[in-house]
């Protein structure tokens, strides 16, 4: 697969040396391109040959994606068990959101329990 990436490179440098201004990539060495999409993630290729990524894409449909969502991403839920001895000095948790934005949340001993239960609506934890 890596050797057939190399070959694809080596043809594609050794047109570009003798190719023309504004000349197009030739139809065979695009469908070499297209053929490495069935083994390699489209990106990778595009990366390796110095091709269009958009073009590549229109060119090879179904081609695999790197890190291609599917449908929705499962949503996960963490239960956090509160009781006295896990209530030591301050609590800090940080949550990072994928566009980089940070939310920080440091809370002293004495405001953990009460602000867990008003969160619960007022049970006990």
């Amino acid at each position: 697969m890596e050797n057939d990436l190399s070959l694809a490179k080596v043809k594609f440098d050794q047109w570009r040396q003798g190719k023309k201004a504004g000349e197009r990539i030739p139809e065979a060495l695009w469908s070499m391109a297209v053929e490495l999409c069935r083994t390699n993630p489209i990106g990778r290729v595009h990366t390796a040959l110095g091709v269009s990524y958009p073009a590549l894409k229109a060119r090879a449909p179904g081609a695999k994606i790197r890190n291609q969502r599917r449908g929705p991403k499962e949503k996960k839920f963490v239960t956090i068990s509160v009781g006295e001895e896990m209530i030591q000095g301050e609590a800090f948790c940080e949550w990072t959101r994928v566009d980089g934005a940070k939310l920080k949340v440091q809370v002293a001993k004495s405001e953990v329990k009460s602000m867990v239960s008003a969160f619960l609506g007022g049970m006990p934890c």
